[in-house]
């Protein structure tokens, strides 16, 4: 083979491999862009509630004044926001006057959603949003965009230890009242055995919550946060700390009470189209409507990952237990 007749083949190469070259980077600028391993993918399976609530005796006003001065410092793609700056506007009923506000309010958010997982409600988002579920197990309220807008960070969607974990414990939580691997948090965890109990810590969860809902002798969820008597010796020991609840579409509408301070609230879903606010009488309240009226639960909180320290709601007196018997000294040993 002459030297031209080489150097004829050689360019003949050299043009088919800049010809596919050029052809592989059109595919790869028409094909879907590599998903940002920073940003957490969506889990896809079918959106199950119909609502998701925050009820709270905070102040409503700072919380969403913290939650915007946090969401400015957010920066890069993956923009995870504070739920409250994008929340509607919550129905706030006037609560007492008490020693942390004289214009005190429960104040109850409500996002409702359809059976796509877009959010019904007036929210404050500029584009719509829709309910997801992340495979980090949050559930987020998500833009169309969530690269350029970032995602809500809205809960925690627990499913239990196993699946052989008893229904109540499956649902919709905030962050301290799922476990954590931080021994730094075992004081702040709902169930735990080291949690610390105070009078401002909410002792009612979502294990509360989904027990109560999810049972059809119960007629409401009472939301109340119990505290003992010797935790809280100068107050009621009765508040509507913030709570998250739910409701999937197979659920019927159950109404939500709390009792702040000494004043029960029926909070949402009040029974024959009643208006949210105070109710003046539980007992007259609930027998009008043939139940019986709400009654602390026998431990608290009621539903604690050690079976051993577990207690329940009572559906009527007869099913409230005795008081335990007061512990009898004990003889002291004689000195030798």
């Amino acid at each position: 083979m002459t030297t031209f007749c080489i150097f004829l083949r050689i360019k003949k190469s050299a043009l088919v491999l800049l010809f596919l070259c050029a052809f592989n980077s059109t595919i790869s600028a028409t094909a879907a862009p590599t998903p940002n391993p920073d940003i957490p993918r969506w889990i896809e399976r079918p959106w199950e509630w119909r609502y998701i609530i925050y009820i709270t005796n905070n102040n409503w006003a700072s919380e969403l004044k913290f939650s915007k001065k946090y969401d400015a410092t957010k920066q890069g793609n993956y923009k995870l926001l504070s739920w409250e700056t994008a929340a509607p506007d919550p129905l706030s009923i006037p609560a007492e006057k008490n020693y942390r506000s004289d214009h005190p309010t429960v104040d109850v958010v409500l996002f409702e959603f359809d059976k796509d997982g877009l959010i019904l409600s007036a929210h404050k988002h500029p584009t719509p949003l829709r309910g997801r579920l992340e495979s980090t197990k949050h559930v987020m309220l998500a833009p169309q965009n969530t690269e350029s807008e970032g995602r809500y960070l809205l809960a925690n969607w627990f499913l239990g230890y196993s699946e052989d974990s008893p229904p109540w414990m499956v649902g919709i939580c905030d962050l301290n009242q799922i476990p954590s691997p931080s021994p730094l948090a075992d004081s702040l965890y709902l169930y735990g055995d080291k949690f610390k109990m105070r009078p401002y810590r909410p002792t009612t969860g979502c294990r509360e919550w989904a027990n109560q809902l999810t049972n059809p002798d119960r007629p409401y969820i009472d939301v109340t946060s119990y505290i003992p008597k010797h935790l809280d010796p100068d107050e009621p020991g009765t508040y509507v700390h913030p709570i998250i609840g739910w409701a999937r579409w197979e659920d019927p509408p159950k109404p939500v009470i709390g009792k702040e301070r000494n004043t029960w609230y029926c909070l949402h879903e009040c029974p024959n189209g009643e208006a949210p606010g105070p109710i003046p009488d539980i007992q007259a309240w609930a027998q009008r409507h043939g139940w019986h009226a709400p009654l602390p639960p026998t431990r608290i909180p009621v539903f604690p990952d050690n079976p051993a320290r577990r207690g329940f709601y009572p559906l009527s007196p007869d099913e409230v237990p005795p008081p335990p018997k007061p512990k009898r000294p004990g003889k002291r040993a004689a000195k030798p």
